[in-house]
């Protein structure tokens, strides 16, 4: 089965982290930021999909969709920030395959991946990525966190702290002060951007270990919920 993705973002951001999501899912990325570079690319390999953001500075993504559609046989998936009917609508006239708005859950990208670059008469079993148990585990005693698949992740103090208050069978969310107070003795000015500071590091090196996102969902003035399954092994 061809892997072969490629990805054309202007966000050299975003575009950096799709690359190494996908890649340490098993994916195998290239990404470009314009559209002359993607059509020369794609004119010379070929790619099982294409990743296209719309809302590009040199082109339209539709018209590059329509384009890939007419000379390549790669499958095309929009990414971008319209939602609206008519641009859905449009997306799929201009050849898309599907259309997903951002921000995107990096795990559905890649089962649409794998799915759409699976040939239509393949009967082979979904990838294990793709049928993976969603629990995480937190290990009090070796002060890990173990990921889908049997991952561990070390985390520091605090860390193990922050995810221990995310631990609930409901998924309530977990109050901004309340993390606030427990994690930090002396709470002053700095104490907020330090607790933000702390779940970037903490989310950067659960993708990195795992190549999972952390499923932590960021309330903004109010607090966090952890997404998935979270159980504590003592």
């Amino acid at each position: 089965m061809n892997n072969r993705v490629l990805i054309i973002e202007d966000d050299q951001a975003l575009r950096e982290s799709l690359t190494d999501f996908l890649t340490l899912n098993g994916h195998n990325v290239t990404a470009v930021g314009t559209g002359k570079d993607y059509l020369e690319v794609l004119s010379h390999t070929p790619f099982a999909v294409a990743i296209i953001d719309i809302g590009l500075p040199d082109c339209s993504g539709f018209d590059l969709a329509e384009e890939t559609r007419k000379r390549f046989a790669t499958k095309i998936i929009l990414l971008t920030a319209l939602s609206s009917i008519d641009d859905r609508v449009r997306g799929y006239q201009s050849g898309g395959h599907l259309y997903l708005t951002k921000p995107v859950d990096n795990r559905e990208l890649s089962a649409a991946i794998f799915s759409l670059s699976r040939p239509a008469d393949d009967k082979t079993p979904a990838s294990p990525s793709e049928q993976a148990d969603t629990t995480w585990i937190l290990d009090l005693k070796e002060w890990q966190l173990i990921a889908p698949g049997k991952i561990n992740v070390s985390l520091t103090n605090k860390e193990m702290q922050f995810l221990r208050s995310a631990v609930n069978e409901d998924q309530k969310t977990i109050e901004r002060n309340e993390i606030i107070q427990a994690l930090y003795p002396r709470v002053d000015a700095y104490t907020s951007r330090a607790l933000d500071v702390m779940i970037r590091r903490l989310r950067r090196k659960v993708l990195q270990k795992s190549g999972r996102e952390l499923p932590l969902k960021t309330l903004y003035s109010e607090g966090f919920q952890f997404t998935e399954p979270l159980c504590v092994k003592n």
